[in-house]
């Protein structure tokens, strides 16, 4: 097993949704829209593409505070530097209530080492922002 393998198992052993390793994309956005409905969690999908992934971040029909791409990028870039600038965060705002909320993001093109590093920040962003909500 290469090390892209590994690291793509480890992330599915760590509860990440994995697409591209025997999981499908829609199986991946079937099992996040589950969690994310059913059981009020943030999910953070790794979508691998040959040596590069996707990284997202769900919050869909989950009450919680709302955020922006510059904070959320600040957080990120707190955990070590990125290879990439907040303009490449792409940010969904959508309709909860009577305001606009940060529903999910993405970043795209990612070495699959900085997605994996990314992914347990994501997960404890989205968690920090639906525990901020029930408080």
């Amino acid at each position: 097993m290469d090390a892209i393998s590994e690291a793509m198992t480890r992330a599915q052993a760590q509860g990440y949704l994995v697409s591209g390793t025997g999981v499908t994309w829609l199986e991946c956005e079937i099992r996040w829209r589950r969690q994310c409905q059913a059981c009020g969690e943030p999910v953070v999908v790794v979508s691998q593409r040959k040596r590069r992934a996707d990284v997202s971040l769900f919050l869909d029909r989950i009450p919680h505070i709302d955020t922006d791409a510059e904070a959320l990028y600040e957080r990120l870039s707190a955990a070590q530097p990125l290879s990439f600038s907040a303009e490449r965060l792409s940010v969904t705002r959508g309709m909860m209530g009577t305001r606009e909320l940060f529903q999910a993001m993405a970043i795209g093109s990612l070495e699959i080492d900085e997605a994996l590093r990314l992914a347990p920040v994501l997960v404890e962003a989205g968690r920090e922002l639906v525990a901020a909500a029930r408080a």
